[in-house]
């Protein structure tokens, strides 16, 4: 017994010492970080953006630019009421849209001011317009070019209240889908009447195509009411019902959307149906998180999951499309299908569950969407994959390879749109510059490459803290280039946000809301899908060699997921260009905030959408206050840190208060509290850091050294564990 309590006593004692010294080596280690400094990297050129043609002044407003314009002398004033000439089938549809594109009553009468002619030839969406003084004249083969000429000539007049230039244009669309997708499923569930509000906006700029973005929860599933009833605020199958009723006055094509693959993270929590995941104890997909988030593609039950699904979903479209989704599955092959992986490989599983999906696409009379994500990993499968489905081309930076993408699903044969996005999503302001030239990169090469449609995405990753109007920039240059590829003047959409969008009597909203998304030229690198000061929010109060270190870290792990051309570029630009130009980027916000408050919206909801910029601001002073915060922590005095700590948490508090009160104006109560989880944990430290700086003394000192301790061991784990 004294042998054994000896050795027990060594043992002790050689762990303490193993203890002590590696502690010691890792505040060595913290304080060679610390001191470590980074040169900044050459700035990666920017991309390139496409020739632009000139626009007539006099018609400078118009968003989609016209095919052709020809300017005319004179000008034709507009009477009150005005009297239109139309056939039957289409007088209801014209009175609506004159009178509320140009603000006057419309009465049908022969003879009238304006004429719509019917003539053969034309595209089902284009039109001819003829404007001469005291006559209007619309030509069109279809409802839906008519439909779309009266929204021109609605912008006409918005933009020239004095009365219409007197021209002639001949329009249609350059790509015959140009379709937008909202994300309604992290965390953020539209009201019914926001969506409306949104359809009006998108068939004002041509949009044809509509879906909502449904993992989770985010829909009324009847089946399984006992899952969300709860706690959810999804939105009905009624709701959905008159929504694609309105869509289709408007001639937008609503597609049904639900992710069937990876993203059921939702589902597979329940303990319904936990047993379903390809991986049931998770997956380290990242450092220090495990997800389960795929169902396993080989089990029966799954697809009966998703059948339940769709059979309670798809009844509320009249669309014959349906977009499955499918998109990264991040865990297939590392769990019970990883036999079937090792054996045949990743994408031949990926093929066999694709297949079933069509089959049931099939039986529900759609054609299947999916995302191209996995076939481009794969390229090797896209030739087993069934011909009659449609893949989405995604990449939403503007180095996006859809050069390489499209050339190669034409060579596949498959069908196939591209699929850019607002980058509004985790940046708090959006990313003007990336949005720009990523839809542009996408819709020149969908085009050159036989893409039938273009899809923009508007995403709500982590808490989807971008409001609303923050997306508006995007959707106008995404349906502008997809109309018409050959009008690239950010000038027109500067014009359209302030005549049409905002209707700002200043002309300040238009160049507030693209310099807005240009906040991030003062962080040290062009964050890849986010920005800096968002992700320091989402990570929170942490040690600055931590930061640094998941930071340095993300190249690796992104790489885990993306074929080699994507992960090239990704770590490419994660890396630093220049310091963080903190005094800078607050003096940038603060001019911003001076051209908000004197810019005068005149439409209904001006109020709010001038407090939502507002709150945008104050998130990203106060993401970009937590870093400034981070980074120089060690260099301030006891006061200064409280001084800064008490800051940032009145910041912080308000930002919360009022991101509760904006999120209700549009959207239902469900996921408001999950959205706000990384803002109230940020306050919480906050708090609890600036009560340690009022204490002082040994706890303090104490939570220092485990900070730097935990700091260290971990950037180790990143830099060599993984």
């Amino acid at each position: 017994m004294k042998i054994i309590l000896k050795v027990l006593k060594y043992l002790l004692l050689t762990l303490t010492i193993l203890v002590v010294v590696g502690v010691i080596v890792l505040q060595f280690y913290y304080n060679s970080l610390q001191d470590k400094k980074y040169a900044p990297a050459a700035v990666a050129p920017t991309t390139a953006v496409p020739a632009t043609i000139a626009v007539p002044a006099t018609a400078a407003q118009l968003l989609p630019y016209p095919q052709k314009l020809e300017r005319k002398n004179g000008v034709c004033r507009l009477p009150s009421p005005l009297t239109f000439e139309a056939a039957p089938d289409v007088q209801a549809m014209a009175a609506n849209n004159l009178g509320k594109g140009l603000s006057l009553l419309a009465k049908p009468a022969l003879g009238g001011t304006l004429h719509c002619l019917k003539q053969t030839g034309l595209p089902q969406e284009g039109y001819r317009l003829n404007v001469s003084p005291g006559k209007v004249e619309v030509f069109y083969s279809h409802p839906q070019g008519l439909f779309y000429a009266l929204k021109t000539l609605g912008q006409l007049h918005r933009a020239n209240p004095g009365g219409l230039p007197c021209l002639e244009i001949e329009d249609f669309p350059a790509m015959p889908i140009r379709g937008v997708m909202l994300d309604i499923s992290r965390d953020k569930v539209p009201s019914l009447e926001t969506l409306l509000q949104m359809v009006d906006q998108l068939s004002a700029l041509k949009i044809n195509h509509l879906q909502l973005y449904v993992e989770g929860f985010s829909f009324a599933y009847p089946s399984f009411r006992e899952l969300w009833e709860a706690n959810q605020t999804p939105l009905t199958g009624d709701e959905i019902q008159q929504l694609d009723a309105y869509c289709r006055e408007r001639f937008i094509e609503l597609a049904p959307n639900q992710n069937s693959l990876g993203h059921m993270q939702a589902w597979l929590a329940t303990e319904r149906f936990q047993d379903l995941a390809e991986c049931p104890d998770g997956y380290a997909a990242i450092p220090f998180l495990k997800i389960k988030t795929t169902l396993d593609p080989y089990d029966p039950r799954s697809l009966e999951l998703v059948k339940q699904m769709t059979a309670d979903l798809l009844p509320n479209f009249t669309s014959h499309i349906f977009n499955t989704n499918l998109d990264e599955p991040f865990e297939l092959g590392e769990g019970k299908s990883k036999a079937a992986a090792k054996e045949n490989g990743v994408g031949q599983v990926y093929v066999d569950y694709v297949v079933k999906m069509n089959e049931l696409a099939k039986q529900n009379g759609k054609q299947m969407w999916m995302w191209g994500d996995i076939v481009s990993k794969y390229p090797e499968i896209s030739g087993k994959l069934p011909k009659d489905i449609t893949l989405l081309e995604w990449g939403y930076e503007a180095e996006h390879p859809f050069n390489t993408r499209s050339q190669r699903l034409q060579k596949s044969g498959l069908e196939f749109l591209v699929c850019p996005g607002t980058s509004s999503w985790t940046s708090l302001g959006g990313r003007t510059d990336n949005m720009m030239g990523n839809i542009a990169s996408a819709v020149e090469n969908g085009i050159r490459y036989g893409a039938k449609g273009m899809l923009l995405t508007d995403w709500g990753d982590l808490g989807h803290w971008q409001y609303l109007p923050v997306s508006y920039a995007g959707f106008a240059w995404g349906a502008a280039l997809s109309w018409n590829p050959a009008c690239r003047e950010a000038t027109l959409l500067q014009d359209y946000l302030n005549i049409h969008t905002f209707r700002d009597t200043t002309g300040r909203m238009g160049s507030f809301v693209l310099d807005l998304g240009r906040y991030n030229q003062f962080e040290e690198f062009p964050m890849p899908n986010m920005t800096l000061s968002m992700l320091s929010l989402q990570l929170g109060l942490m040690d600055d060699v931590l930061y640094d270190a998941l930071i340095g870290s993300m190249g690796k792990a992104v790489s885990r997921f993306l074929d080699e051309e994507m992960s090239a570029i990704m770590r490419q630009k994660l890396v630093p260009r220049q310091p963080f130009r903190f005094e800078e980027l607050m003096a940038y916000l603060d001019s911003l905030e001076t051209h908000l408050d004197a810019a005068h919206p005149a439409v209904p909801d001006a109020a709010i959408i001038k407090a939502e910029f507002k709150n945008s601001l104050e998130m990203v002073r106060l993401g970009a206050s937590l870093k400034h915060y981070i980074s120089k922590r060690n260099s301030l005095s006891k006061d200064q840190r409280i001084s800064h700590l008490e800051k940032m948490q009145g910041l912080c508090n308000q930002v919360i208060a009022e991101h509760r009160r904006l999120w209700l104006s549009r959207n239902k109560k469900g996921g408001l509290e999950r959205s706000l989880k990384a803002l109230l944990s940020l306050e919480k430290q906050l708090q609890q850091a600036k009560a340690r700086e009022e204490k002082g003394g040994l706890a303090l000192g104490w939570q220092r050294f485990k900070d730097r301790t935990i700091a260290a061991g971990a950037a180790a784990y990143l830099r060599w564990g993984m």
